[in-house]
């Protein structure tokens, strides 16, 4: 099994060598604790040569909150020695409107990118974003769930069947615990459910970016300081979330 390494150490070093294929990893997390920077560093490292910890693919950035940056890009390619151009050229981003666009999407887009595109890492950046925006209101979370659990399940199946990488971010709610409120990602057990590994980031009282396991098949439930090249980049820009 292949790893594709985020080349951020603490994250590699808790995901036990990098992202596996034939999953799904969710990051969840507010705004700000680097979800989107982490999506845009994993499109440029599926780029690279198996030894550098890439996969030689090209990626699929399915953008829902208008989040993608070429900046950014352009910055981490130079940053790994790439040539900024041919990088970009290697992330076909999709600007998505609804969550009927998604479906649509994912179900054709993503496939033909899959097969004659050679890419290897599919990101959905944010996947409950359109869902929250477009079913409001308790009567219609039924509906929402039931359609999320569909995308979810076709991504679950390019997964398995074309061996590539699927990373999806998601926002976070506050949910009541006694006398206080905690933060847990949105979507409810239909895409705590869907995702294979379920990961949070979050900001410690240092400041330090902390990525947490909520729930994973093979990863100790443990924490790691999310250092090094990602808080950098963080750092740099003053956008991500």
């Amino acid at each position: 099994m292949v790893r594709l390494k985020t080349n951020v150490r603490a994250i590699d070093e808790l995901l036990q060598g990098g992202l596996e294929p034939k999953a799904i990893y969710e990051f969840a997390g507010e705004f700000g604790t680097g979800k989107t920077q982490l999506c845009h560093q994993l499109s440029v490292t599926v780029q690279l040569s198996q030894d550098k910890g890439g996969v030689g693919g090209a990626a699929v950035y399915l953008d829902t909150e208008e989040a993608f940056s070429p900046n950014r890009i352009v910055n981490i390619a130079q940053r790994f020695d790439l040539d900024p151009n041919e990088t970009l050229d290697n992330i076909y981003v999709i600007k998505v409107i609804n969550a009927a666009d998604l479906e649509d999407r994912i179900k054709f887009d993503v496939v033909k990118l899959v097969e004659q595109a050679n890419a290897k890492l599919i990101v959905v950046d944010s996947i409950i974003a359109l869902y929250r925006a477009e079913f409001k209101g308790r009567e219609r979370l039924a509906e929402r769930q039931q359609r999320l659990n569909y995308i979810l399940d076709w991504l679950m199946r390019i997964a398995k069947v074309y061996n590539v990488y699927v990373v999806l971010t998601n926002q976070v709610l506050d949910v009541p615990m006694g006398y206080i409120e905690v933060k847990r990602p949105a979507g409810g057990n239909v895409l705590a459910h869907a995702v294979t590994h379920r990961l949070f980031l979050r900001k410690s009282k240092e400041d330090i970016k902390v990525m947490e396991v909520l729930d994973s098949p093979s990863y100790r439930l443990r924490l790691a300081p999310c250092l090094g090249l990602l808080i950098r980049e963080l750092r740099m820009s003053s956008s991500c979330s």
